[in-house]
């Protein structure tokens, strides 16, 4: 697999995501069933980890805990302009998207 051209790449970013608190959930939007996650932290670490050992630096890794919807927007339109640049350069660019928390449907009429 080594030579396929899927796994070739001038850049590479990952973003690891994790939420842990609910507690605005719970009181804003009255969602009971919805506890803390502690052990998300340890998942952030160990993918962190991970990553580290198959070569990633720390500036290739972005890690958001318990981000704002505003939080998360800025970093996908971000990545998005990085992405869009190299592009233009034609850089290939690997990306790793990492999401520990719950996950809820959200229901539209």
């Amino acid at each position: 697999m080594e030579n396929s051209p899927y796994f070739v790449y001038d850049q590479r970013v990952a973003l690891i995501i994790g939420c842990i608190k609910y507690d605005k959930l719970r009181t804003s939007e009255g969602k009971s069933k919805f506890s803390d996650l502690a052990e998300v932290e340890e998942d952030i670490i160990n993918v962190t980890d991970g990553l580290k050992r198959l070569g990633f630096k720390d500036d290739e890794m972005q890690v958001l805990r318990d981000p704002s919807f505003d939080d998360c927007q800025q970093l996908f339109l971000k990545t998005n302009l990085n992405m869009s640049n190299a592009r233009r350069e034609n850089k290939k660019t690997l990306i790793f998207l990492y999401y520990a928390g719950h996950g809820a449907m959200k229901e539209t009429t």
